[in-house]
């Protein structure tokens, strides 16, 4: 595209930019975000509920590559900006009869845009590509918490026997569907601080540009990690709601594995939603 731009730039002395900016948008949309689009969606397409630690990595990998896209645009739209503002000083502005009333009418429409800084050159493609770019960090996010999702639908209140009723709170120990959530939990940070302690700026920019946690001074795998467990609090708590009933030694089990994973979330440096 640089290259591109350079031949626009000798053969029509920019006289031919505001027709480049409409093929540049074009062709990053199709050839590029377009490519992102379908990767998101095979990636997504082989999801389980059981974790896929090599699919997590791949998740990131198109992160990385979406920050680098992002990196690369903006040198692009840089350099576009640079050169509208270095044409519209001068007193021929086309100097070429190749171009409609229309190309005039756009370029003096960016020029007065781009003076009050209120314009990107290839908006849509940023609009895309930030559109997409959430998309692949909800994804990621769905891989991640697939398994925690599948051992929720472990959880039936009914199934819990009566004969415990009588038993002092302390005798009563985790069932199984939170013990797995726990101890799935303990092991993700195992996982994802090699990829997101230090992530590389590609990573770091495509994070932000998915969510707004990312640019506090945090490092990214533990802001990734309290969105899991904020999730895991919510879909609880949605379990919860949609009980019933619930008899006195059902209503001890469940306060048992509630502070259970408080516990867990606890040693992750987290804590349990207020809600929950």
């Amino acid at each position: 595209i640089n290259q591109l731009i350079d031949r626009q730039s000798v053969i029509t002395q920019n006289s031919g930019i505001i027709s480049l900016i409409y093929i540049v948008n074009t062709f990053l949309k199709t050839k590029f975000l377009d490519k992102f689009k379908k990767a998101q969606l095979q990636l997504d397409a082989s999801r389980s509920n059981k974790q896929d630690w090599n699919l997590l990595q791949i998740c990131i990998s198109l992160l990385q590559n979406l920050g680098i896209f992002k990196m690369k645009l903006d040198e692009i739209e840089d350099k576009i900006r640079s050169l509208l503002m270095s044409k519209s000083k001068q007193e021929e502005l086309f100097s070429y009869k190749i171009f409609g009333q229309r190309d005039v009418q756009d370029f003096n429409k960016y020029i007065v845009r781009l003076s009050s800084n209120d314009l990107l050159v290839f908006e849509s493609s940023f609009q895309t590509m930030e559109s997409v770019t959430k998309d692949a960090h909800e994804m990621l996010l769905r891989n991640v918490f697939a398994p925690i999702e599948g051992y929720f639908k472990q959880l039936e209140i009914n199934e819990t026997t009566s004969s415990s009723a009588d038993l002092p709170d302390f005798s009563l120990t985790p069932l199984t569907y939170i013990t797995e959530i726990g101890q799935f939990l303990l092991t993700l940070p195992q996982h994802l601080e090699p990829l997101l302690l230090l992530p590389a700026k590609p990573l770091k920019i495509a994070l932000e540009l998915s969510d707004e946690s990312y640019k506090e001074n945090i490092p990214s795998a533990d802001i990734l990690l309290s969105i899991i467990a904020d999730e895991t609090c919510s879909v609880y708590q949605l379990k919860i709601r949609q009980i019933d009933s619930i008899s006195d030694s059902e209503a001890k089990q469940l306060a048992t594995d509630i502070e259970y994973l408080g516990s867990v979330l606890e040693e992750l440096g987290l804590t349990l939603s207020s809600h929950l």
